[in-house]
Order: structure tokens, then C-alpha cells, then sequence
């Protein structure tokens, strides 16, 4: 559910398909489309680094890119370059050589659940040209709108489907795909049917016994939603690890970032010379090209951050914590967080309104963020 301020119901310009007309900044809208998912819309704002272009869904970011000098193409949100680093981490059924340097004719077998503007998925079969990826898209028109206004393959490599993920995985066959690229933030909040222990074990039926989950997360760092998140992961897989997109401060806990957690049955040792575009794109460092565009500048420095990004304190504190069990008293939650379920039952039910309150605060946080970076004329106009 959408906050007040942003239910469709109270803003008019929400029931037409019209195209507002451009701003005084040349700010537009290239498409809109109310949805299944909410109110979908591509815009484009020259003002802000150059020149953005993004999808929305009603007041959250899907994704966007760039498309000033020098960074023309590259996404503005570096987590979804994360979770395409994926095919990074050491697999333990390959033998030492390509445990080392990777395979840049592997033909990996791959399932995306939530597209966004596909950033993950694009970079993905970019270093991996012989893959192929399911995608699993609640909402057609995200995909309509990926593929027309952020260049997302529509190709044989590609299977685009407009269907719920938890349901595909619950009629899929055991042990199908290498990596499980999952990303269904927005609006400030996740489906909880997607990221419950159930789901979560659909997750891993469907991978092959060295698959790789990798699983995009924004909110506060120690929020309950966060532990508990984590907790519900760690009951499924053994090894998780966790990469906000930036530095993580200590000091302030209100602090709102973007994650992404990766799961598996083994150790997760990230290689980056695993990546087979790393040495074959040498020069992507340069930040421009002879025609203005993007050499995946951003994605360099996304991969050079990366060991510097791990942050497994917030796994530490949930496997040095005293179990879910522990959690309620006095109506509020232990801070280690519970196991997200389909159904609580008994003593867990308290915990959902306490999650259902955290979450409301989740979104005030995320709608601060979406106004602070973009403004609030962006929002208002659109």
C-alpha cells in the first residue's frame, strides 16, 4: 500500500495517460501507463548530473540512467551493477582453473524475478553473451517500458514473462538455474510473499546445488525488517553475504541504503577476475567514448569498491543473536530479528503489526530519499 500522500486515489493526474506537457527545466515524461504494480512512468530530467532518464512506479525509482557526457547509459543506482557481479563468486562444482578466471563461454542457466529497467540481467548477458535468463515481471508494462526506453534484449537469450515469481518457482522443475537474481524492492516496501521463508526455499530448490541467490534490499541497516530479513535468509542458506552500495555509518541508524545479499549452500569468495569483461574492457575506465557514451565507468568503479562494501556485521549480529524465539516482550521485537513466514502463528503474530509499523516508518525514510535526490518539483509535476 501506497502512503496517503501518494495514493492514486487523491491524485488526479494519476487516472489520465495524457502526457503532462514539459516543464520550465525541460523536464518530461516520455510514457506513462497506470498499472497493475501502480502508476509506471519513464521521465527524463536534464537538470540533475547531466541528464537523467528513469522508470517509476508511483513514488519509488525503479532505475534509471545517465545520459550526460561521459557516463551516457550507465545506471544511476550502482546496487543493480551488485547484483550482477553475481557469476563473481567461486563456484565449487568447477574446477580450479575456472574457479580462478571464470568462463566467458559459459552458458549459465539464470532467473530474474522483478525487471526494474533489467540492469542486472543486461550486464549479466553482457559478460555472459551465451546465458539465458527467465525474467519474471509482475507488471507488463515494466517490460514494455524496459525494453523500449532502456534498451533491455528482447532476444533469444531472453525469455520475458509477465507472471508472479513465487508462483513460476513453485511449478518449476528442482536444480534449473546457476543464479537466482532477485529484486522486487519499490515503494518502499517488498511483497512478503516473495521474501518469506517459504519463497525463499523455492529459491534454493530451484538452484543447482552451487547456485547463487543474489537479492536486492534498501532500508535501514539494523531495522527489524533488515534483521529479520536476514534471519529468514540464513535459516535457508548457510553462507550469506551482505554489500550495501556504500559505506555504512555507525553513528546513524536512520541511515537508508540500498543492499545486496547473496546466499548460497558454500563459502561466497568473490574472485573479481572471475568476470571475463574485466580483461576484455580494459579501457572502461575512460569515462568517455569518441561518441559521448558511457564506457561502464560506473560499473568499474562499482567493481573496484566491492570488497571494500561487505559488510557482514548485520549477518554477525543475527547468528550471535539468542533465536527468533526470544522476540516478543512486551509487544516489541528482540533485535535480532524473526523468520519471515507466509502464516505467523501463535507468539509470532505480535510481530507483524510491529514489522507493519516499521515498515510505514521504511516508507516515509524512502519517500525522504526519493524527494532529497531528485526534488520535489520532479515529483509533483510527474
Amino acid at each position: 500500500m501506497s502512503l496517503v500522500y501518494y495514493e492514486t486515489q487523491v491524485i488526479p493526474q494519476f487516472h489520465s495517460t495524457k502526457l503532462p506537457e514539459p516543464t520550465l527545466k525541460s523536464q518530461r515524461v516520455l510514457e506513462k501507463a497506470y498499472s497493475n504494480t501502480g502508476l509506471i512512468s519513464v521521465a527524463e530530467d536534464p537538470t540533475i548530473h547531466g541528464g537523467i532518464r528513469v522508470m517509476r512506479c508511483d513514488h519509488s525509482v525503479l532505475g534509471g540512467i545517465f545520459l550526460g557526457e561521459g557516463y551516457r547509459g550507465d545506471s544511476v543506482y550502482g546496487c543493480f551493477y551488485i547484483l550482477g557481479f553475481v557469476a563473481g563468486f567461486e563456484r565449487f562444482s568447477e574446477n580450479e582453473q575456472v574457479k580462478q578466471t571464470g568462463n566467458p563461454d559459459a552458458a549459465y542457466q539464470v532467473l530474474n524475478i522483478g525487471l526494474g529497467i533489467g540492469v542486472a540481467a543486461s550486464m549479466f548477458l553482457q559478460q555472459h553473451p551465451k546465458s539465458h535468463i527467465d525474467v519474471l515481471e509482475l507488471d507488463p508494462n515494466v517490460i514494455r517500458m524496459a525494453v523500449t526506453h532502456f534498451n533491455f534484449p528482447n532476444t533469444t537469450q531472453t525469455n520475458l514473462l509477465a507472471a508472479d515469481g513465487r508462483a513460476f518457482m513453485e511449478k518449476s522443475p528442482a536444480k534449473v538455474y546457476d543464479y537466482v537474481l532477485h529484486d522486487v524492492f519499490t515503494n518502499g516496501g517488498v511483497s512478503g510473499r516473495l521474501v518469506s521463508l517459504e519463497a525463499l526455499e523455492q529459491a534454493k530448490r530451484v538452484l543447482v546445488d552451487d547456485g547463487i541467490l543474489a537479492l536486492n534490499f534498501a532500508g535501514t541497516m539494523y531495522s527489524q525488517s533488515t534483521l529479520s530479513l536476514v534471519r529468514t535468509i540464513k535459516t535457508v542458506f548457510p553462507y550469506v553475504a551482505c554489500y550495501p552500495e556504500g559505506p555504512v555509518n555507525l553513528t546513524d541508524p536512520t541511515a537508508f541504503y540500498n543492499m545486496a545479499f547473496f546466499a548460497s549452500a558454500h563459502p561466497l569468495n568473490f574472485n573479481p577476475t572471475r568476470l571475463p569483461d574485466i580483461h576484455a574492457r580494459a579501457n572502461a575506465k575512460k569515462k568517455t567514448t569518441s561518441d559521448g557514451g558511457s564506457m561502464g565507468h560506473m560499473r568499474m568503479h562499482m567493481l573496484e569498491t566491492l570488497p571494500s562494501l561487505r559488510h557482514d556485521d548485520v549477518i554477525e549480529r543475527v547468528e550471535l543473536g539468542t533465536g527468533e524465539a526470544a522476540g516478543v516482550l512486551g509487544g516489541g521485537i528482540v533485535g535480532n530479528g524473526v523468520v519471515l513466514r507466509d502464516r505467523f502463528v501463535g507468539v509470532h503474530r505480535q510481530i507483524v503489526g510491529e514489522l507493519e509499523k516499521e515498515e510505514r516508518v521504511n516508507r516515509k525514510a524512502h519517500w525522504d530519499v526519493m524527494v532529497q535526490l531528485f526534488g520535489a518539483e520532479f515529483w509533483l509535476m510527474f
